[in-house]
């Protein structure tokens, strides 16, 4: 069996109750809609935008965890945690302004930002 989850990525589109209080203060601030697409060439981008753009990457990551925890968790509650092969492994990373002012993750660039991706694998 195979799972595969979509955050971090966009559109950012968390249940509103899962961001962070500053990342819904964001929401009001940039007038935005929810779920957002962060585009780089943004007419709202400054420095407390990017910040916002991070944190509401972050709170991405933070589901993300919660929801493998979850999994997890569900393994060894049902026993099938000593006979399973668990690997965590993610397609691509992602730039947060680093470089030349983008947020993306395509393209022809190959900043170790998008190549480092995490591989964890735990045998049987």
């Amino acid at each position: 069996m195979a799972v595969q989850f979509n955050q971090p990525h966009q559109p950012f589109d968390l249940p509103i109750a899962e961001l962070s209080n500053e990342s819904v203060q964001g929401l009001d601030r940039y007038q935005t809609g929810w779920p957002v697409w962060i585009r780089p060439d943004s007419e709202l981008r400054d420095v407390e935008f990017e910040t916002w753009t991070r944190r509401v990457y972050d709170d991405e990551v933070h589901h993300l965890d919660r929801q493998l925890g979850r999994l997890l968790t569900s393994l060894v509650e049902a026993g099938l945690d000593d006979g399973t092969i668990i690997a965590v492994v993610s397609d691509h990373g992602q730039t947060l302004w680093e470089h030349y002012g983008y947020f993306e993750h395509g393209g022809v660039s190959h900043h170790d930002e998008l190549l480092h991706v995490p591989l964890i694998i735990k045998p049987q």
